[in-house]
């Protein structure tokens, strides 16, 4: 596939991730300013609720759909929409039958997690889950196509009319996490219903009515691929920072305590999202590369996506963990300035992660067929983590959890790097000694500035940012390969970069 594609595909998914980052934020400080803090605990149980539904039903069936539809497409243009109408069947199904259990369980869910809404709004709840799932299902084929603009802007336009309804909503029949979930319900309907009949080059209604293609479809190795991905998802689910909601509504940790503790994995899990957007076609371009290329050319590429993913994460997150107080105050109120050490906790842990790879690791992982070895370790992780979060959230509460998950994720990412040890020989590392005691460093000094407010922000964030570039200015991080592909993308970028190069 030519590099132009995957640029085109990286650039919308950046795109995308800062899109919805920015709105995403928006439509949280609306959340935030507008429900309280029991309300707003609440909407963390039930969005957390959501969130791990899809990894329960989604089978594996977007990721199979990531690893397979690129070689199916050079074999036969027609097979992938083949492949996206079964699994949409397959996903509809298991979503509706999800969906009976949750408005037949519904008392005994509102018992387990403390919170009345699961008895009181089932249907609603039963119709969150099948359109969230389908969303994440639509969204997740576009992907595999690399129709990466076309799912941008459907997702970019549902993100502002829901602000947009939340707004008129609020105003007009006051705040409520009701009327709230009424409205992310509708939204997802309607991007679903964007996804499938979208632009005729791109969209998905045309796939209906494609005859079936002569070439068959691989069903057992998908089906295998996407069991075992499927396993791996399940075991996700224990090393989310939505389990440690659950953990803690199912323990009856407060509301409140629930609502900073999600406020604090809402922040830094949409910056996570924005600075690995580039990487959100990863998956496909690696399958391609080490197609066309062999191990070779995927060693090349994991060198340059490792060194590339490494000051887009560190660089970030340590400055979130800097100028959390302010931001927190400044954005949130203070009645929310308890989340501000969860933050710092999480961004410092985010850090730790990057140095294992945590952002390109899988992908080169599946492509190479190692998936089930992956397994292992991410279920001893999961395991680690609960055992983890059981001791330490009742002597520490929310402080115990972030400790309890990040420890765990960090010791997974290690596990993961492992086992593509042969790609990580080829890395230097005293490049990545550098990123990283810039950035410590650079975090550490400017705590000392100022408490939570805008002159400290400001300060903070500029002595920050001066830091950084008077450290890589004499320790020089870069190597003149480093700036080969550079001049292909922006030559003005070259010859700043080639300030900081030895």
């Amino acid at each position: 596939m030519a590099r132009s594609r995957f640029l085109g595909a990286m650039v919308w998914g950046q795109v995308w991730r800062l899109g919805e980052v920015v709105l995403s934020l928006l439509f949280t400080v609306l959340v935030v300013r507008s429900l309280d803090q029991n309300s707003f605990g609440t909407y963390s149980t039930i969005t957390t609720f959501i969130v791990i539904s899809i990894y329960l039903l989604g089978l594996g069936l977007s990721e199979g759909s990531v690893r397979f539809v690129p070689i199916l497409r050079a074999t036969d243009p027609a097979v992938p929409f083949r492949l996206f109408r079964l699994f949409l069947l397959i996903r509809l199904a298991i979503c509706l039958f999800a969906g009976l259990l949750v408005w037949v369980g519904r008392g005994w869910l509102a018992a387990l997690f403390n919170q009345p809404f699961f008895e009181s709004d089932s249907f609603l709840l039963a119709a969150m889950l099948l359109f969230y799932n389908l969303t994440d299902f639509t969204g997740n084929f576009y992907t595999s196509m690399l129709w990466v603009k076309q799912i941008v802007l459907i997702r970019l336009c549902g993100q502002l009319f829901t602000i947009v309804l939340v707004v008129a909503g609020f105003h007009l029949w006051g705040s409520s996490v009701q009327l709230l979930f009424v409205v992310l319900t509708v939204n997802n309907i309607l991007m679903v219903l964007a996804s499938l009949l979208g632009a005729p080059r791109a969209g998905l209604a045309g796939t209906f009515e494609k005859t079936a293609p002569a070439s068959p479809l691989p069903l057992k190795e998908i089906f295998s691929y996407s069991r075992d991905l499927w396993i791996i998802n399940l075991a996700t689910i224990g090393l989310l920072g939505q389990m440690d909601v659950f953990l803690m509504a199912i323990l009856n940790t407060g509301l409140a305590e629930i609502g900073f503790y999600n406020l604090g994995v809402i922040l830094v899990g949409r910056l996570v999202l924005l600075l690995q957007a580039w990487a959100t076609s990863l998956g496909s371009i690696v399958s391609t590369v080490y197609l066309e290329k062999g191990q070779a050319g995927l060693e090349r590429y994991f060198v340059f996506y490792y060194r590339l993913s490494l000051p887009a994460q560190m660089i970030p997150m340590g400055g979130l963990a800097l100028l959390a107080g302010p931001f927190v105050g400044l954005i949130f109120g203070e009645r929310y300035l308890t989340a501000v050490g969860l933050l710092a906790v999480m961004a410092w842990f985010q850090v730790i992660h990057a140095l294992f790879g945590n952002t390109i690791t899988a992908a080169f992982l599946n492509t190479l067929g190692r998936q089930r070895s992956a397994l292992v370790w991410r279920c001893s992780s999961a395991l680690l983590n609960l055992v983890l979060d059981l001791a330490l959230i009742p002597v520490w509460g929310p402080l115990g959890a972030a400790i309890g998950t990040g420890v765990s994720i960090a010791v997974l990412h290690f596990l993961e790097g492992w086992l593509v040890r042969e790609l990580f020989w080829k890395v230097r590392w005293s490049y990545v000694l550098k990123i990283g005691g810039a950035v410590v460093s650079g975090a550490w000094l400017g705590s000392f500035i100022g408490g939570p407010d805008l002159v400290s922000f400001v300060g903070r964030g500029l002595f920050y940012g001066a830091w950084l570039l008077l450290f890589f200015l004499l320790a020089k991080p870069l190597g003149e390969p480093d700036l080969q592909l550079l001049p292909n993308l922006r030559p003005g970028l070259s010859r700043v970069l080639r300030y900081f190069v030895r």
